[in-house]
């Protein structure tokens, strides 16, 4: 943002025109907001303070979804002013404490949209397209400039900002693209869509769909022998829950769910993640030999330290050999074979796996129309549970404390028979 207010200042006063600006930084590195405000006047004598005033803003041009929905940047806006949002959302420093603490887009935009008009609302992923057609995200800022300029937004021309990025001299050349990207899809948005490789992921809402996802990513953390007994289970769910009205949406929460006890990130799991397609998430102008790995293998921290918590070691390139070996051994998961298997840690994970589908097989007996609401607390409880090592032990107890009460909810619901 502090670069998009800099380039905006630099091409008014290519214009000749009077600008003032004041950048809001707060803690930028360690997740806070950051706010600028840029005013632009015929002349330098119009603008008689810096700081934007309450509802004073014309236009809000919004980076980060969570900054233009925050309280500080709302008591700018108007009746009359036009904002453009990406809606890409960051999660906040909260995040890292308590999980349940998440920003959503749909949240953001809300808070927006009791400012602001809707037609004069212009909301897009600009990370995404930013990250497909220029190579990088951090084009996206650029990418909204672009799109605030050619809806006629900006008091400054364009020939003025791509100047001002040349100025600025910090890849000039993304940053052109971006910009220029941003002013074409306001011109043909189908066209530029079209061009894009891969559509911004939606949440899945149809059974068929999410099973469907769900046994294709097994297929590739495991085997496709593993993925056909994930949907067996779901068929056989679902073969029994669904003759019961409403019970579609208890159906997908177990698909999610039970995905994500099969598919836990175990050794195999983040060596296939680290080394599948390096190079074509690597920023550019960096090699694979200049990769570095942060990794925390459980033997070695033993050794050098607290299990508690245990601190990452810092590998280098050479590292990604052994990760593509260890990804590789995948087939050795859950046998004999699987020296990971034998820690107390992985031990647990697969007693997690047992007892929810315990909990499955509660559900298939007991459920009704009656107490649908009290199995579907009991398949979603499974939610708590989350986070690796330590985190997740503490987060298992949790789990379990949880699990026993919906479990005692839904036979009260429907007491078993002699």
């Amino acid at each position: 943002m502090l670069t998009v207010s800099s380039i905006l200042a630099m091409a008014a006063h290519i214009e000749g025109k009077g600008f003032a600006t004041m950048n809001q930084t707060g803690l930028a590195q360690k997740y806070g907001e950051v706010i600028s405000h840029l005013k632009i006047a015929t002349t330098q004598s119009d603008i008689c303070a810096v700081r934007i005033k309450q509802n004073q803003a014309d236009l809000m041009i919004g980076c980060d979804a969570v900054v233009a929905a925050s309280t500080e940047a709302l008591n700018k806006l108007n009746d009359v002013c036009h904002a453009v949002v990406n809606s890409h959302c960051t999660e906040t420093r909260d995040f890292i404490y308590s999980p349940e603490k998440q920003v959503t887009q749909r949240g953001s935009e809300s808070l927006i949209l009791r400012q602001v008009d809707t037609k004069r609302f212009t909301t897009i992923d600009a990370v995404d397209y930013a990250t497909q057609l220029v190579g990088d995200p951090i084009g996206a800022n650029l990418f909204m400039v672009g799109i605030a300029s050619q809806s006629g937004l900006l008091p400054i021309t364009s020939e003025a900002i791509e100047r001002a990025i040349e100025v600025n001299g910090v890849a000039v050349d993304l940053n052109a693209q971006a910009f220029l990207w941003g002013r074409r899809f306001v011109a043909q948005p189908d066209r530029v869509s079209s061009l894009l490789t891969r559509t911004v992921e939606s949440q899945l809402n149809s059974l068929d769909d999410i099973v469907d996802d769900r046994a294709s990513r097994l297929v590739e953390y495991q085997s496709v022998r593993y993925a056909k007994r994930y949907k067996r289970q779901i068929e056989s769910f679902q073969s029994i829950l669904l003759r019961i009205e409403g019970a579609e949406t208890l159906c997908c929460e177990v698909a999610r769910q039970l995905y994500r006890i099969m598919a836990l990130k175990d050794e195999y799991e983040v060596a296939r993640l680290l080394t599948q397609s390096v190079a074509t998430t690597l920023p550019n102008g960096i090699s694979e030999r200049d990769m570095s790995f942060y990794l925390a293998p459980t033997m070695l921290t033993k050794l050098i330290g607290s299990t508690e918590k245990p601190q990452k070691i810092r590998f280098g390139a050479w590292m990604r050999f052994p990760l593509r070996v260890l990804s590789s051994l995948k087939v050795l998961r859950g046998s004999a074979w699987d020296i990971f298997g034998y820690s107390e840690e992985r031990k647990a994970e697969w007693r997690d796996l047992d007892l929810y589908l315990d909990d499955l097989n509660l559900i298939m007996n007991l459920t009704t129309k009656q107490n649908l609401s009290e199995a579907h607390e009991l398949a979603s409880a499974v939610t708590l549970l989350r986070g690796y090592g330590h985190i997740r032990t503490k987060q298992r107890q949790l789990w379990l404390d949880n699990r026993e009460k919906y479990r005692s909810l839904l036979t009260l619901v429907h007491p078993l028979q002699n």
